[in-house]
């Protein structure tokens, strides 16, 4: 069996024993697209002198290391210069510096710094899917998970993370939860393109919500918007 064979069929292993799913969901993402998105998403750590870390999730926009997660994954990194780190799938770990970042819209662009190789960057997606079927891949605590679900509806929120915001920004509701690390993590479509990025989640509910692709991108910087153009 081809390596690539092995590695979906271990993954497709984790996402039954992770959460159960259904026949039609597993015809609906192909193995490919799934194996795909869990390479592009990476676990990020921000490490404090007294020997706690902070984990949270970001996915890869370029071969050159370019990064896209949620303001708050990293907003205390200046506190602890130097602390910033990234870590990919297969586990090889890269430093890594906040390129820019928003506290409105809670995003943020963070650059891996050093030798790269062997990244596997995912495109984003300016239109929500039709039939609202999507999945999501994160690190909460610190472990890969690969949540499937599907879209309930748009919301427009004033607050990120109970931190008042001056215009109200719209955001993506799914029907799962996720856990704290899983922020910043992708939220896909059957194409492995990125139609969100993940910021919270409500504890009275099962759902989770997003930032929705289109509406970061059209607050990025012309110089930051090409040069996270996804190279082939």
């Amino acid at each position: 069996m081809k390596k690539s064979a092995l590695f979906v069929s271990f993954f497709l292993a984790i996402l039954f024993f992770a959460a159960p799913l259904h026949v039609e969901e597993t015809k609906y993402f192909p193995g490919n697209v799934v194996e795909h998105a869990v390479k592009s998403t990476v676990k990020i750590t921000v490490s404090f002198s007294h020997g706690i870390t902070a984990y949270g999730s970001g996915v890869i926009l370029n071969k050159h290391g370019l990064i896209r997660t949620a303001w708050h994954v990293i907003h205390a990194v200046n506190l602890v210069p130097e602390s910033l780190r990234v870590i990919l799938y297969n586990g090889h770990k890269h430093p890594a510096i906040v390129v820019k970042s928003t506290l409105r819209d809670d995003y943020a662009l963070i650059q891996m710094v050093g030798p790269l190789d062997n990244l596997f960057p995912s495109k984003s997606a300016l239109e929500l899917p039709a039939n609202k079927k999507v999945f999501t891949v994160g690190y909460p605590h610190g472990n890969m998970v690969i949540i499937f679900g599907k879209i309930l509806n748009e919301k427009k929120y004033t607050a990120v993370n109970g931190m008042p915001t001056k215009k109200k920004f719209l955001t993506i509701i799914i029907n799962k939860q996720i856990k704290s690390g899983h922020s910043g993590g992708p939220l896909f479509n059957k194409h492995g393109e990125v139609v969100g990025i993940a910021i919270g989640a409500w504890k009275k509910e099962i759902q989770s919500c997003f930032v929705p692709t289109q509406k970061i991108i059209k607050t990025i910087d012309k110089q930051y918007l090409l040069v996270t153009s996804t190279e082939n």
